[in-house]
């Protein structure tokens, strides 16, 4: 175990919107489906995360994510909500952490050698597109292996997104995104509902289909290795809200 839980990585402008963030490196999890990896938070600076979804204030983090929902006050919670994180859990743990100090910036000279060699996670929690590409390039260097997954990259400039989706999936929602993200050469996680056909040249999430953790699959990295693209099946109540986010936006490509 390490002497400290994590380090502040970033802290300042979100680079998909114009709101400020943080971004926070834990070196542990008990995450079930990832295994022990490291952790990238990527959070809202001045309020908590669950602020933030009340407020509808969540850009600096997670973009125009559609898989995010939006708080509706005349029933007083999230609705379409497709995105599975707990915001009231770990996200805002952590977030509370960092405000009481629990988290000393990174210094390459002093925790290099807590992230070199490591498996990290990129976007526990938040989109990695919100971090500069320098910092993400360091972090990916560094790591013996990562997963990333990022729905910016139909809504920033294009050379921008070639760079995220070096080392980040490109999150689909429907069949025309998925087939844009393979025409320009990156690869697609795409969330389909039980009753739709599978993504073209995709195979299902090793987890859900054979119990693998992310920490020994290593599939989800980007596109700078050939590798197929990855689906999973949004069941029950998610598979619903997706079926609703889908329908919002069906008359919409990309």
């Amino acid at each position: 175990m390490t002497a400290i839980p994590g380090v502040v990585l970033y802290s300042g402008k979100s680079k998909i919107a114009n709101q400020r963030v943080v971004s926070i490196l834990t070196f542990h999890s008990e995450n079930g489906k990832t295994g022990d990896m490291g952790q990238v938070w990527i959070l809202p600076l001045e309020i908590s995360p669950t602020d933030a979804i009340k407020q509808n204030n969540n850009s600096g983090a997670c973009g125009n994510c559609a898989l995010h929902g939006w708080f509706d006050p005349s029933v007083g919670k999230v609705v379409n909500r497709v995105c599975y994180v707990n915001v009231g859990q770990a996200p805002n743990g952590i977030w509370k952490a960092y405000h009481r100090g629990n988290y000393p910036v990174y210094q390459p000279r002093l925790h290099n050698h807590l992230i070199r060699g490591r498996e990290i996670r990129l976007g526990a929690y938040g989109d990695p597109a919100a971090l500069p590409i320098p910092l993400l390039r360091k972090i990916v260097g560094l790591a013996s292996m990562h997963t990333g997954y990022s729905h910016q990259c139909y809504s920033i400039p294009r050379q921008r997104a070639d760079k995220i989706a070096q080392w980040c999936m490109v999150s689909c929602e429907n069949e025309a995104q998925h087939n844009e993200c393979l025409r320009r050469g990156w690869r697609a996680f795409t969330v389909v509902r039980p009753d739709q056909k599978r993504p073209a040249n995709s195979i299902e999430c090793p987890h859900y289909s054979r119990g693998i953790q992310c920490i020994d699959c290593k599939l989800c990295d980007g596109c700078e290795k050939p590798k197929k693209s990855i689906y999973v099946i949004a069941h029950a109540k998610t598979g619903l809200n997706l079926g609703a986010v889908q329908d919002s936006f069906s008359a919409q490509a990309v």
